[in-house]
């Protein structure tokens, strides 16, 4: 049987962050603990908000360069709770584009493990 690195080695064109995907289960799975991969939910909001960067010129700069995470904020939560603050609506529109990304790639991964 292969272990989750293997798996995402050999579909790497199937994802959209294959680095970010292994590295995100390398950091809360035993390595190739099959049910322990299958229980990592709750920790992809978590790991996607480690992801955004902290510091202003890297929020715009990320932000500038991800334009499909613009408005994001507004399709998931319908408003910004931070509306005074453009780079916490960039940063927010950022956590969701992160966790949309991990999410995908994660569900990827679990349909070729169920193969």
């Amino acid at each position: 049987m292969k272990n989750y690195q293997e798996i995402i080695k050999e579909n790497e064109s199937d994802f959209n962050d294959a680095d970010q995907l292994t590295d995100f289960l390398d950091n809360y799975v035993g390595f190739n603990d099959k049910e322990d991969i299958k229980e990592q939910e709750d920790n992809i909001t978590e790991y996607a908000d480690g992801l955004v960067p902290i510091y202003y010129n890297d929020i715009v700069k990320e932000w500038q360069e991800n334009t499909a995470c613009h408005e994001l904020t507004l399709e998931v939560c319908g408003e910004y709770n931070q509306k005074d603050s453009i780079y916490e609506m960039m940063s927010s529109d950022l956590y969701f584009w992160y966790e949309q990304q991990l999410r995908e790639d994660y569900d990827k991964l679990l349909e070729l493990m169920a193969e």
